[in-house]
């Protein structure tokens, strides 16, 4: 049983000591291969609605009897450098529920119709239809939203309110 053991050690050991004897070194060959390696930089945005739109007190027999009351609000953007993107305003939670006005805040059952609009000049209506283009710079941009209150409106005494969800589309 011992030599069986032994013999084949032997031949073991004499292949390996001419395997090693065979042993030649491995020259480049001048091949050479191309890695790929990419990433995609995603288009993103972060909208901050810190400012809340509070437009004061409306007097629908004196002071707003025959004047809108104006309003507005700033909300900040945070998105991608050169990526651009439109801002929308939704309709709120009581869109069209007043005639003349897209939108509505409530006190209860009662209504009290306003709108937001893109600019100072309030002419045209911030909504899903018209959106305010904008272009990421990857620093913080301030965005005025401007709200007006039709004049002539028969609102009861209390306190109206709406919330609205700004949306960037890209």
């Amino acid at each position: 049983m011992l030599r069986r053991v032994l013999l084949p050690l032997s031949l073991l050991g004499a292949l390996t000591l001419s395997l090693i004897a065979n042993v030649h070194p491995v020259r480049a060959s001048g091949q050479t291969a191309v890695q790929a390696i990419g990433v995609s930089v995603v288009g993103t945005c972060v909208i901050t609605a810190s400012d809340a739109m509070n437009f004061g007190n409306y007097d629908p027999v004196n002071a707003n009897a025959t004047t809108d009351l104006l309003g507005s609000a700033t909300f900040s953007i945070d998105c991608s450098p050169g990526h651009n993107f439109s801002l929308l305003i939704g309709a709120g939670q009581n869109p069209g529920a007043y005639a003349g006005a897209t939108r509505a805040m409530s006190n209860g059952t009662q209504l009290l119709a306003y709108d937001l609009y893109t600019s100072n000049a309030y002419s045209t209506v911030w909504d899903s239809a018209n959106t305010v283009a904008v272009t990421g710079t990857g620093t913080t941009i301030s965005q005025t939203v401007y709200g007006k209150i039709p004049h002539g409106q028969d609102a009861k005494i209390g306190t109206y309110s709406d919330t609205v969800t700004i949306t960037a589309t890209y």
